[in-house]
């Protein structure tokens, strides 16, 4: 009598090894029918992990023995984990391939990533830094492909920050342009660049940004053009979240140019931003910022397009003023609740009801119009 080496799998066992399949592969794959199912599937293989210890140095490559307490190098393809306290944070890494990376809520360091690289992978970020810092020199575009393609989690402990410290060329501008898709309920940074003294600069967020609802940090750039970021954002569907806030660092600026309605708060921290015009610089007639802004120090607001701000001005630890730059006009049609001085500079500033909205005692008129 021969024994059976290969028994036919009864009924029951054959359905939950379909199950089983069906969890890895599309059901179109499964045409090849029962004859498939008997002789199993195979099962896509997963990316093991390597955890940084940073023994020797900052550099993240596949050659350093800075992974898993010393152990090894970098593994080309697999997750990258960052957990508790390392002997060095990452300073250095660039065209790398790696699959998920993950900052867990225990990570105190910084993670600084220098050019591109491809990950395939999500990235999150729980707690610690997260640092794209893209170096060079270059005219007009720049992807900054530090993280790929990756779909990028920011949590509440943690901090995503987008620094271009490139250069470019006198009289040319630069943009940093990041795709990455950004949720999450932490915080998110951006910062032209600081090199860029002869000519312009910016950082242009193009991905989706709806699910973020954390804090965006707009900082200033070179001392000289200081630059400005910008949403790019595809449509109104993927700007940044309306429960988000945005606090714009002194003389940095917030460029929205885009007809698009802005509901997130806005804090302003005063200086008079690149080109002179200001923190918060409107450059589309159907811009409407409908969140509140809110005034922490004297402000300035230019509209170099018509644009309009349908929310509330106010302002918090201080009495301040509000100056309205740009040769269009600004309409301000909100409650507002600012006690400091109204100037208008350049340009008109009309306003939907001035018993409500401003107090026209306080309105200074320097080279404009207003109504």
């Amino acid at each position: 009598m021969t024994t059976n080496q290969h028994p036919t799998p009864s009924p029951s066992h054959l359905k939950k090894r379909a199950a089983t399949c069906a969890r890895f592969f599309p059901a179109q794959n499964f045409a090849l029918g029962l004859a498939a199912l008997i002789l199993g599937c195979a099962l896509p293989a997963q990316a093991a992990t390597d955890t940084w210890s940073g023994s020797v140095n900052g550099i993240w490559d596949i050659s350093t023995l800075n992974w898993n307490s010393g152990a090894t190098a970098f593994t080309s393809g697999n997750d990258a984990l960052f957990t508790g306290t390392s002997a060095n944070n990452v300073t250095n890494a660039t065209g790398l391939t790696a699959g998920a990376i993950t900052l867990d809520g225990t990570f105190t360091g910084l993670v600084t990533l220098t050019g591109n690289n491809t990950v395939s992978g999500a990235t999150a970020i729980s707690a610690g830094t997260l640092k794209i810092k893209h170096v060079g020199t270059a005219v007009g575009a720049v992807a900054g492909g530090d993280l790929g393609a990756s779909v990028v989690t920011v949590n509440s402990g943690g901090l995503f920050y987008i620094d271009d410290d490139g250069n470019g060329t006198t009289g040319s501008e630069r943009i940093l342009t990041v795709t990455n898709n950004i949720s999450g309920a932490g915080t998110l940074q951006a910062r032209p660049s600081a090199l860029h003294t002869s000519g312009w600069s910016s950082v242009n967020l193009s991905g989706n940004l709806s699910g973020f609802t954390g804090t965006l940090n707009v900082l200033a750039g070179s001392p000289i053009n200081r630059g400005k970021v910008k949403f790019t954002a595809a449509s109104q569907a993927t700007l940044l979240s309306s429960s988000a806030s945005v606090s714009i660092s002194n003389s940095a600026q917030l460029y929205l140019n885009q007809a698009y309605n802005y509901g997130f708060g806005i804090s302003l921290n005063g200086g008079t931003g690149p080109e002179n015009f200001g923190s918060l610089r409107l450059d589309n007639a159907a811009a409407n910022v409908t969140g509140g802004v809110t005034l922490l120090a004297d402000s300035v607001v230019a509209a170099t397009v018509n644009g309009t701000i349908s929310g509330v001005i106010g302002e918090s630890a201080g009495s301040f003023s509000f100056t309205k730059l740009g040769n269009s006009t600004l309409t301000n049609s909100g409650l507002n609740s600012y006690s400091g001085k109204t100037i208008i500079n350049a340009g008109t500033l009309s306003v939907g009801d001035c018993d409500r909205s401003i107090d026209p005692r306080s309105i200074s008129v320097l080279a404009a119009s207003t109504r």
